[in-house]
């Protein structure tokens, strides 16, 4: 099975598939800031309590008519790009990163797997896998703050910069040269 480089065989459905995301993403964006702006978190309350004339309140009631006028506005474009990627997702080359054994018959026959890979056993030579494990939220900004977190941005910069450094960290081997269970009497 060949993987995929693209998810579409040809540059037209690559440029509806950019053209459709980029007629949904700013109603996408603008739904997530109204959401956002109406959802404090627990510092900016502490600050809006501790400040009676605090600017955070008039942001709030400046920004979320603004972000719904143009949510309104939006709405239509991003209908039109849903109407333009929907149909697209038919004809989508998926990403499968799957191996599939060949069937014993068809290995003591010599016969070829219908997609042609062969029938050859699969073997790791000398590949190394590495698997992250992270418990962050990295939801989209108005619904992160229903779970008190702000910032979404600065925390997937940080966690990228953290994978970036942990993974270009040379690999330390330690050896331990120690007496073997004959040699200690």
């Amino acid at each position: 099975m060949v993987l995929h480089t693209t998810p579409y065989s040809s540059a037209c459905l690559h440029f509806l598939d950019g053209l459709s995301w980029s007629l949904v993403f700013p109603c996408y964006w603008l739904l997530d800031r109204l959401l956002a702006s109406c959802v404090a978190t627990s510092l900016e309350k502490r600050q809006r309590s501790q400040d009676p004339c605090s600017f955070l309140t008039l942001c709030v009631l400046t920004a979320a008519p603004l972000y719904l006028l143009l949510l309104l506005v939006s709405l239509p474009f991003a209908l039109l790009g849903f109407i333009i990627w929907a149909p697209l997702q038919a004809v989508r080359q998926p990403y499968l990163y799957t191996y599939r054994r060949p069937d014993k018959n068809q290995a003591e026959q010599g016969q070829a797997e219908p997609s042609g890979t062969g029938t050859g056993e699969w073997r790791l030579q000398g590949r190394s896998f590495c698997f992250c494990n992270a418990n962050v939220c990295l939801l989209p900004d108005s619904l992160a703050r229903f779970n008190n977190l702000s910032d979404t941005q600065r925390r997937a910069r940080e966690v990228g910069k953290r994978i970036r450094n942990g993974a270009s960290r040379p690999q330390i081997k330690i050896y331990i040269d120690s007496p073997t269970n004959t040699s200690i009497r």
